[in-house]
């Protein structure tokens, strides 16, 4: 599993963004069409999607929502 220095502060933007749309993992597992599992392991490195990856796109598919609670039930 990568730590937070190796992830070169995408772990801190993440965070930022889980609170600024008040998102829970089920709801970025939706928005990224990702189950919880593939998920966990894509974050941590163990599938093809990297977690800057991951980021990229949940950032693009957020920029279009209202922030802290716009997120897909």
């Amino acid at each position: 599993m990568q730590n937070q220095a190796s992830c070169g502060g995408k772990t801190e933007r993440f965070n930022a963004l889980v609170a600024e749309y008040g998102l829970e993992v089920r709801n970025v597992c939706t928005l990224l069409g990702r189950n919880r599992k593939t998920f966990r392991a894509s974050v941590s490195g163990k599938t093809h999607a990297s977690p800057g990856t991951l980021l990229e796109l949940l950032e693009l598919k957020l920029a279009q929502r209202p922030k802290n609670g716009g997120a897909e039930q």
